[in-house]
């Protein structure tokens, strides 16, 4: 299990931060890997605000532009937050669609996963 410390709330307690995989698809548009960090980025703040925004703790950690997919690294407690950021993203760029793939608690729970749902078009 991967535990990262971090400033989780005003207070100033540090708290270990569980996270969770996320795997998302762009299923209708083109953008290159900064562009959705920063599509992502937008959207979180926009959403929710700069103080619960920070506390996602959404990081791009892979994405490859000619298969439109990607993995994020965000906060287990904005799971589902983040799929609605990600369901909203066109308004953030118009015609933009997309999809959350796969959550995983590590990245080898996420490969495995990937495995055994035979999602090999992804990879």
């Amino acid at each position: 299990m991967c535990w990262h410390i971090i400033v989780v709330d005003v207070e100033d307690m540090v708290k270990a931060v569980r996270w969770r995989y996320v795997v998302f698809e762009v299923v209708n548009g083109e953008v290159d890997g900064g562009e959705i960090a920063s599509l992502i980025w937008r959207q979180i703040y926009s959403l929710f605000g700069s103080i619960e925004g920070s506390k996602f703790g959404f990081r791009l950690l892979e994405y490859d532009e000619e298969k439109g997919v990607g993995i994020a690294r965000v906060s287990w407690l904005y799971v589902n937050h983040f799929r609605v950021v990600l369901a909203t993203l066109n308004m953030q760029k118009e015609g933009l669609i997309v999809n959350e793939v796969l959550v995983a608690g590590t990245q080898a729970s996420l490969k495995r996963k990937f495995k055994e749902d035979r999602l090999w078009r992804f990879w």
